[in-house]
Parts: C-alpha cells; structure tokens; sequence
C-alpha cells in the first residue's frame, strides 16, 4: 500500500505523503497485541498496511469495529 492511496490522504499531494511516509516506522504485531488502550494520549499514527485490527471499547472483549483492508 501506498500512503497516497489511504482515503485520509487522499486530497494532499505527492509531495506530503512522500514527506509523511519518510517519518513512518513500519512495526510488525503478533495475534492479540494491543496497539493502544482507550484513554491512552495519541502519541502515533498509525496505517494498516495489511492484517486485520479488531478495536474493543468498553468492557473486554466487546468488539466494535473490525479494520480488515489497508490504509
């Protein structure tokens, strides 16, 4: 995937995605690693490059929104 074809990107230039993708760091997870906890500060951003990510909110294991495509 390209950063330029994320639909958060998708009014911006070549040029600012370029100058984004050269701030990524590109992290691999394991089944079951939390990313982030709810209430935790925004310290990152983060594209799905490919995988699946399952956000809980709320009581463990209450699973409100399943992210399974790229960007």
């Amino acid at each position: 995937m390209h950063v330029e074809l994320s639909e958060i990107f998708k009014d911006t230039s070549m040029f600012f995605a370029n100058e984004i993708m050269k701030l990524a760091v590109r992290r691999s997870r394991q089944t079951g690693d939390v990313i982030f906890h709810e209430g935790s500060p925004a310290t990152h951003f983060h594209i799905l490059l490919t995988g699946c990510v399952r956000i809980e909110i709320g009581l463990p294991g209450h699973v409100v929104y399943i992210v399974s495509h790229s960007g």
